[in-house]
């Protein structure tokens, strides 16, 4: 398998899984021969005392994942009112970054991000 290590971007040999008694770990190996630990799939305790699943690094989705948890846990009530408010505020922020740097990086996406920018303009206009 080529590719480029989940952590740091350096071209990789590979992913290995390492299992140590019932956990199972996963590890990049650079081309050079040095590693990265990218975790399991997901952390058990963290997950139990938690209420999103905290995944690895091995996971490259994962922070979309975790938007969509917490999106699923504000629509069931799950948080307060307070807290409700807050994060759609962190995602709002996030958002506006996300879109600024995207169309710097990305001139040629602007043209799909526009009708959504105007969606959510016109939904907040509307509150």
């Amino acid at each position: 398998m080529q590719g480029r290590c989940p952590r740091c971007g350096v071209p990789i040999r590979g992913i290995y899984r390492v299992s140590k008694r019932s956990n199972s770990y996963y590890v990049a190996v650079h081309v050079d021969g040095t590693q990265h630990y990218l975790g399991p799939l997901y952390y058990k305790y963290g997950t139990r005392t938690n209420r999103i699943v905290v995944r690895g690094a091995i996971d490259i989705n994962r922070e979309l994942k975790y938007m969509e948890e917490i999106t699923k846990a504000i629509t069931e009530e799950r948080l307060g009112r307070e807290a409700i408010i807050n994060a759609i505020e962190e995602v709002m922020k996030a958002t506006a970054e996300l879109i600024t740097t995207a169309t710097q990086k990305h001139p040629e996406i602007t043209e799909v991000i526009t009708p959504w920018i105007e969606y959510i303009n016109r939904l907040v206009r509307n509150q």
